[in-house]
């Protein structure tokens, strides 16, 4: 069978000049490229049978003699068919089988396609899910932005807009998109303007270092070495203190290292060796969690599927259930201890002391319940460091984000354990990440702020 394409012939409108929107995608320069572009789509010949079917019937109908004159006529090399005359739905059914890239391009050759192509979210989605395996909401840039941002990520470094704090480290990093915040060993969380790096204000209340941060619904949650967690609240431009958690509220008896956020919850990880579940809008314990035998250094939190996970320098990573408070999981590090970690949907990600990481694949924890770590543990990654800590991990679009002692961050594909690039910015350890679909911020040892945004 013919495929559709060797049919559609030249296009009717010019090739469009490329803006600056378009820099991402390397526009076609001629008729022929843009025609081959087309010709690497997948399955068209269900297309190519629907064109010839509009043109052609079936000749065991036994239709007559003018018909086959017809017939020929519609194929005779003085007719050519457009991909600008099919419809809009015909043509999204064939662009939906491109890759974004080719998208792109697509939208270059003529005003026609760009206006379908450029905003179409669910093309973009599409594209997202097929070259990415995304599956997420997108941000309010939309799907295209976020497509442009993946191969971004993936290709090329973007440089850092830096922000000197003027301190002796970061400690850690968090941000909105409008505010940036660190901590640091002066006990201070600082508020920066994250467009303009402008700093705002200094929030006071913590009597020794702010070990991590977290922003949810409104709200700035920090845990400090003062064994303190505190609840800030934002609104519009104020940010007010609205209540401190200590021991004698069901808080932690030693300084609190770790602090996630999610689904009206949030966890927190001590080193009097236990985790804490808190319901944020009632500021209240609901759960302790106890089972390590050394501080805990990392925890991370699936509020949808009632998991909490933590890491010890007891050299074991932990799996709670948060809806019967048992541990459903226990395995031993192979080497060192866990001094970061995330859960994403069935992967957990841990970052350990010796510098190495580690993805694995651990399903679904509820039918495995009694099970021993060794026998459902699954690492899908050679593992694979740069010598030293791994101080800090973040998980974003099937993307892995690790920041080590020796100052590499590195870049791993969650699916298949391939490292993807790594580079040494040259300001000292990495303490601290944090990233959304479209930027990364990064706390090094120095005291410096590097944001990058990828649209």
């Amino acid at each position: 069978m013919v495929s559709a394409f060797a049919c559609f012939g030249r296009f009717h409108h010019p090739p469009r000049t490329p803006n600056a929107e378009d820099a991402t995608f390397a526009a076609p320069q001629t008729r022929s490229q843009t025609a081959g572009i087309a010709q690497n789509a997948e399955s068209l010949t269900a297309t190519s049978d629907c064109l010839e079917k509009k043109h052609v019937e079936d000749d065991t109908t036994g239709g007559s003699s003018n018909e086959g004159a017809e017939i020929e006529s519609c194929f005779a090399p003085t007719t050519r068919l457009s991909l600008l005359d099919l419809e809009n739905d015909v043509l999204e059914s064939i662009f939906a089988r491109l890759s974004g890239k080719d998208v792109g391009k697509i939208a270059c050759a003529c005003k026609s396609f760009h206006g379908l192509t450029h905003s179409n979210e669910p093309l973009w989605r599409g594209a997202c899910e097929r070259d990415f395996k995304l599956r997420v909401a997108a941000s309010s840039a939309g799907y295209r932005d976020l497509y442009v941002a993946q191969v971004k990520w993936r290709t090329k470094e973007v440089a850092p807009f830096v922000i000197k704090t003027g301190r002796r480290a970061v400690s850690c990093v968090a941000f909105t998109d409008k505010l940036l915040l660190t901590g640091g060993a002066d006990s201070y969380i600082r508020v920066w303007d994250v467009k303009t790096g402008e700093k705002l204000r200094c929030l006071v209340g913590h009597g020794e270092r702010v070990c991590c941060l977290q922003v949810h619904d409104g709200k700035i949650l920090s845990g400090s070495s003062d064994s303190t967690i505190r609840i800030w609240r934002m609104d519009r431009d104020e940010i007010m203190p609205t209540v401190t958690l200590g021991k004698s509220k069901g808080g932690h008896d030693g300084p609190v290292y770790d602090l996630k956020c999610g689904g009206g919850l949030f966890a927190s990880g001590s080193f009097d060796c236990s985790i804490k579940l808190w319901n944020l809008e009632k500021t209240e314990c609901i759960q302790t969690f106890e089972g390590h035998t050394r501080p805990v250094y990392c925890v991370d939190l699936d509020a949808a599927n009632n998991r909490v996970v933590s890491g010890s320098d007891d050299a074991t990573v932990r799996v709670w259930n948060t809806a019967t408070g048992g541990c459903d999981w226990v395995f031993d590090m192979d080497r060192g201890w866990a001094r970061a970690l995330r859960i994403c949907g069935e992967f957990v990600i841990t970052g350990g002391n010796d510098g190495t990481v580690g993805i694995c694949r651990v399903g679904g924890f509820k039918s495995e319940i009694g099970a021993t770590g060794s026998q459902r543990r699954k690492t899908i990654v050679a593992r694979e460091g740069h010598g030293t800590t791994v101080l800090t991990v973040e998980v974003q679009g099937g993307l892995v984000i690790t920041g080590h002692a020796d100052g590499v961050i590195a870049l791993f594909d969650m699916l298949t354990g391939k490292k993807i690039s790594s580079w040494k910015p040259g300001n000292g350890s990495v303490f601290c990440t944090a990233a959304s679909q479209t930027m990364m911020v990064t706390g090094f040892q120095r005291g410096d702020v590097h944001i990058r945004n990828f649209l």
